[in-house]
């Protein structure tokens, strides 16, 4: 099991999950991370966050405010973030979901990266589609 190098993304109506880390906002995730939702963790340093992200294999979960907008064409000024998630590991053998999250508005949707996309494994090995 190794990490794809390539961005993945995921599709539904009015939605958008991407391993695209230039879309994700820190600021976005630090604003979460302050909620009681995401109690394990706290608003850290924009600079820490940053390599927190940069070491991680992340998904960005977006609601798209241009619903013709397409995966092919979508850019983050269409985007707003409502959800996050990364795994960590060694990017060879193993890798575990953390700082998973989706803003309480969002949930119930089936939207969350673990649902949406599926199991792990069928991501490391999976080619961008629909959800």
């Amino acid at each position: 099991m190794s990490l794809p190098d390539k961005t993945l993304t995921w599709q539904r109506p009015g939605f958008l999950i991407s391993t695209d880390k230039t879309l994700l906002s820190l600021q976005s995730i630090n604003h979460a991370f302050s909620l009681d939702i995401v109690y394990w963790t706290n608003p850290v340093p924009e600079d820490i966050l940053s390599t927190i992200v940069e070491n991680s294999f992340c998904f960005g979960l977006y609601q798209i405010s241009n619903p013709s907008t397409t995966n092919t064409t979508t850019n983050a000024k269409d985007l707003n973030q409502i959800g996050f998630a990364r795994l960590v590991g060694d990017k060879v053998t193993f890798a575990y979901f953390t700082d998973l999250y989706v803003l309480p508005s969002y949930q119930g949707l089936g939207l969350d990266a673990v649902s949406a996309v599926g199991d792990v494994e069928d991501v490391l090995g999976a080619e961008s589609g629909s959800l």
